[in-house]
């Protein structure tokens, strides 16, 4: 079968990638450089990313790794995700295991008990609720997964958090491209 693309949505793909792969990278980038060029940096010190080994925490992470100098810290569940994050560039010390108790608490003390200017949230669910816990007030919450929980929702809304909803959904429907190849 074949397709028909505008060119401005195509890319080459690169040789040291499967197809699989390939065929991933458009909606996790796509979303990432969404986060990336919606939040306001200059009022930023520092972030936490939830799920920043996955598809879009990962992708954010080298973005801001890669052109901010930012304060970050992140979850992960593993330690093959763990390893991952370190050689990326991260210490150790920066990277929290989401599967302890007293996650809020914990992600705090990494981070010398000051509250977070913007959480990236990758995951969704009960990690949204730690979000209100460790976010400043007026914070800002990217919720990039729809999987807010109403808790969560309620809690943000109680300290007054910009949140900002990252969707891909909403360019599809209005065949607009323009935000692809937005330099950096």
């Amino acid at each position: 079968e074949e397709i028909i693309l505008p060119q401005d949505i195509v890319a080459k793909k690169p040789n040291s990638i499967s197809f699989e792969e390939a065929a991933g990278l458009p909606s996790i980038g796509i979303t990432a450089l969404q986060i990336f060029n919606r939040v306001d940096w200059n009022q930023t010190g520092n972030v936490l990313i939830t799920g920043a080994s996955g598809g879009v925490g990962n992708f954010v992470l080298r973005l801001i790794l890669g052109n901010l100098n930012k304060k970050i810290v992140v979850t992960a569940g593993n330690q093959e995700s763990v390893q991952q994050l370190i050689n990326l560039g991260l210490n150790e010390n920066q990277i929290v295991n989401y599967k302890q108790d007293n996650l809020a608490e914990k992600i705090l003390v990494i981070n010398q008990n000051q509250k977070f200017d913007l959480v990236i949230d990758a995951v969704g669910h009960q990690l949204s609720e730690i979000s209100p816990d460790v976010l400043k007030a007026n914070g800002i919450y990217a919720n990039v997964t729809h999987f807010i929980t109403p808790k969560a929702s309620d809690s943000l809304f109680g300290v007054g958090a910009t949140i900002l909803n990252i969707s891909n959904l909403i360019y599809a429907k209005r065949k607009i491209y323009n935000h692809i190849r937005t330099p950096l």
